[in-house]
């Protein structure tokens, strides 16, 4: 399939990721599988264990499945989190316009 055809979603991530709000973040995925996926993440402060949990489980599915995953205008605390997590992006973090592009 080529890029044209390729299935690509956005998901826009909340500044609390409480219980609540993790439930959607996980159907959100669910949803987005065997697609391209951005995940928005300008407005996430520090990121619980759990949550860090959940992203590193997509970063590693999509990976498995062949897929991009993109984290879109990720804040210092959030690549602060994933550095310490031990996730290194797959490519230099892109600015482009107001849109910053972390990929893993």
């Amino acid at each position: 399939m080529d890029e044209a055809q390729r299935k690509h979603t956005r998901v826009r991530l909340s500044k609390q990721l409480d219980g609540h709000q993790i439930v959607h973040v996980i159907d959100a995925l669910r949803h987005a599988r065997m697609g391209d996926l951005e995940i928005d993440v300008q407005d996430v402060g520090p990121i619980g264990a759990i949550h860090f949990e959940i992203l590193l489980a997509a970063i590693t599915t999509w990976k498995a499945d062949g897929y991009l995953l993109d984290f879109i205008n990720p804040t210092s605390d959030f690549i602060d989190g994933l550095e310490a997590a031990g996730v290194a992006a797959s490519a230099p973090i892109q600015t482009g316009g107001v849109t910053t592009r972390l990929s893993v």
